[in-house]
């Protein structure tokens, strides 16, 4: 640990030699000086901090893995505070030289003093942060300083998209217009930091906007992009899936599986299969399809999930890496086009991929593969809807996938202070604000269209089918070439219907916790409702600077709502679920990145997974961003990164992942 605290004490001689030469000089010199007074100062009060939480946060590792968020806010500290000794030893060197630009280092100066301490007090204070952090310190010149250097281009070059992207978006600019935003923004340091900031901590953005940002990816550019430079497979076929009755037959009994059918009736799903050879069985796929060529069929296959925020994206646009993977592992893939939130929000993606897994399951032969083993694998949202398709095969018998792999994966869908979430505040990729809206859209916090009631629903550990049953759109009005209107359903309760009791305060002092990892503090039980009172008094007081007051009380009290509305459901939370849903998991490949906001979420995760038996591996990769596998034909990091990803779901097919 001294080892680790030595450069703080360096960075404190240099400060104090820095204030001692320019204290008594002209006025420039004097603000000069006073920038290292306040740089010493803090870092002086925060060394015994940063000692605690450096003992403290070993405790929250899983086994031999040194990652938890806690972990992460001290590495973002550590990195901040060699960039502020650079700076300072920059000032140190050159302050005697004719060319010394004084307003220049004051500014620079000034910059990580106030952004080193709104740091500590992230971890120290937490109860505080929602009124004294300053988010548009994150995003000017230092923005990403928390990745490698290879992934920096890509986040700042994400932050000037999204700040362009919204004056494109909310202010109904064209093509052109875009374009020299960018420009502006990129030049504008500065003026980007105000506008992320805007978009992270007021929240007067929306699922919609956030959606519409996302699928940029899968633009009709994008697309040739992707012919031009992806390798191409010898496969690589959409399938439609008409609604129609399937059945999953399992030793002597028959299982009906429900036709998906919530919010948006019956239509028809589409899953893409990607091989890098043709296998036999794939021949009815293209038409002409040369008989030449033709591998026996695979024993593996790779049930895919893309993420997105379960609001965006498509397999189209995860071709970047599922080629690579088809070709590495030697095995074909379907990756799964389940409907996105908000036009249907859960329970839809979940009937969606249990529909197309027992499909899968029912077709196995068309599609290159005997499936002797089988491995789920999802990214982000992705990653949270393969967790609950295992519990649907687990409640209906369906057959298990043979490993699991999830990539930064949320497992708790639910504002937690936990240290990893607050990592979104200067994360422009998975932001605050992205986080939110992406959740609201997909647990529907709006009213239901289709209900019986104007009342809002939520769900308990036992309504999925019942709910989407209720909530579904007739089928005379959604697709009449479908003929079956009885839709089968398990033995699942009743769906809950919200009252006015549920409040958020009930919610948040209820004195059960789902798991022991990540329980709260007794002082902490209240931090989310005094973050909503924080923020909501921040928009009240600074409403007149974008929109009107009713649209900022109306965005902070979906906020609260939110709260109120996601229970413990283990659909929505898997880590929240029954331990005989774990009990019954395959082998598990966990990945996430150091500074990734879900980073809590997957060790909590796999230490539930270890502590019921369940053989479970977790990586933890530096220097990269959360969705880096969107970025690997781009990024050399994001590409090694993609190749490893691919190694473990290789080990999960042969069944040889190292143990932890």
């Amino acid at each position: 640990m001294d080892n680790e605290m030595e450069i703080y004490n360096i960075l404190l001689d240099v400060c104090a030699d820095n204030k001692k030469y320019f204290e008594n000089r002209d006025g420039k010199s004097r603000k000069l000086s006073a920038a290292f007074v306040l740089l010493e100062e803090q870092i002086e009060s925060i060394l015994p901090l940063l000692r605690e939480f450096r003992t403290a946060a070993p405790l929250y590792d899983f086994k031999k893995v040194s990652a938890n968020g806690y972990r992460s806010f001290i590495i973002a500290i550590d990195k901040f505070a060699r960039i502020s000794l650079k700076i300072s030893q920059n000032v140190y060197v050159n302050r005697t030289s004719l060319f010394f630009h004084k307003s220049h280092y004051i500014k620079t100066s000034a910059e990580p003093t106030e952004l080193f301490l709104n740091k500590i007090e992230t971890i120290g204070c937490i109860e505080n942060f929602s009124k004294k952090v300053n988010i548009q310190d994150f995003f000017g010149k230092f923005l990403g300083f928390q990745y490698g250097e290879t992934t920096q281009p890509i986040v700042k070059t994400i932050a000037i998209m999204i700040t362009a992207f919204a004056e494109y978006y909310y202010n109904k600019k064209n093509v052109i217009q875009f374009l020299a935003l960018c420009s502006q923004f990129f030049a504008n340091p500065d003026l980007r930091a105000k506008r992320m900031a805007q978009i992270i901590d007021y929240q007067f953005i929306t699922p919609e906007f956030c959606q519409t940002f996302l699928n940029m990816s899968e633009h009709d550019l994008m697309k040739k992009m992707n012919i031009l430079f992806f390798p191409a497979s010898a496969v690589n076929e959409l399938i439609e899936l008409r609604p129609e009755p399937i059945q999953y037959k399992c030793d002597n009994s028959v299982v009906d599986i429900p036709i998906p059918s919530a919010y948006i009736g019956l239509k028809s799903l589409n899953v893409r299969l990607i091989s890098s050879v043709k296998r036999e069985g794939m021949e009815h796929l293209k038409k002409n399809a040369e008989k030449n060529n033709v591998m026996p069929p695979s024993d593996w296959l790779i049930f895919h999930l893309h993420g997105g925020g379960f609001i965006s994206h498509t397999s189209e646009s995860h071709q970047v890496y599922l080629k690579e993977w088809t070709t590495w592992i030697d095995a074909p893939i379907v990756s799964v086009d389940y409907s996105l939130a908000p036009e249907a929000p859960f329970p839809r993606a979940l009937e969606d991929v249990l529909y197309a897994y027992v499909w899968v399951l029912n077709n196995i032969r068309c599609l290159g593969t005997t499936a002797k083993r089988i491995v789920f694998a999802g990214d982000s949202a992705g990653g949270n809807l393969c967790i609950s398709l295992i519990f649907r095969c687990v409640d209906l018998n369906v057959r298990k996938p043979d490993g699991l792999f999830l990539a930064y994966t949320p497992t708790v869908l639910q504002f937690y202070p936990c240290p990893s979430r607050f990592l979104g505040l200067m994360d422009p990729l998975l932001s605050f604000g992205f986080m939110m809206n992406c959740t609201k859209a997909y647990v529907h916090i709006k009213k239901c269209t289709s209900s019986k009631s104007d009342s809002f629903v939520k769900y308990d550990n036992k309504s999925l089918e019942d709910f989407a049953e209720k909530n579904s759109v007739d089928s005379q009005d959604s697709d009449p070439m479908d003929s079956t209107k009885t839709i089968s359903s398990s033995s699942f309760a009743e769906y809950v219907s919200d009252s006015e009791e549920n409040s958020i305060e009930s919610d948040l002092i209820s004195e059960s916790e789902p798991t022991e990892e990540i329980s709260l503090p007794t002082k902490y039980k209240h931090i989310i409702k005094g973050f909503v009172s924080n923020l909501k008094e921040k928009y009240l007081s600074k409403n007149q600077k974008l929109h009107n007051r009713n649209t900022f009380y109306s965005n902070i009290s979906s906020i609260e709502q939110l709260i109120s509305e996601v229970q413990d459901n283990q659909f929505l939370s898997p880590v929240y679920a029954d331990d005989k849903y774990f009990q019954a998991f395959p082998p598990t490949s966990i990945l996430t990145v150091e500074m990734d906001p879900c980073i809590d979420d997957c060790v909590t995760f796999a230490k539930k997974l270890d502590k019921l038996n369940v053989h479970v591996h977790l990586d933890v990769l530096k220097n990269m961003c959360h969705g880096f596998l969107n970025f690997s034909l781009a990024n050399k990091e994001a590409f090694d990164g993609s190749l490893f990803c691919a190694g473990r779901i290789k080990e999960l097919l042969s069944g040889t992942l190292p143990k932890q």
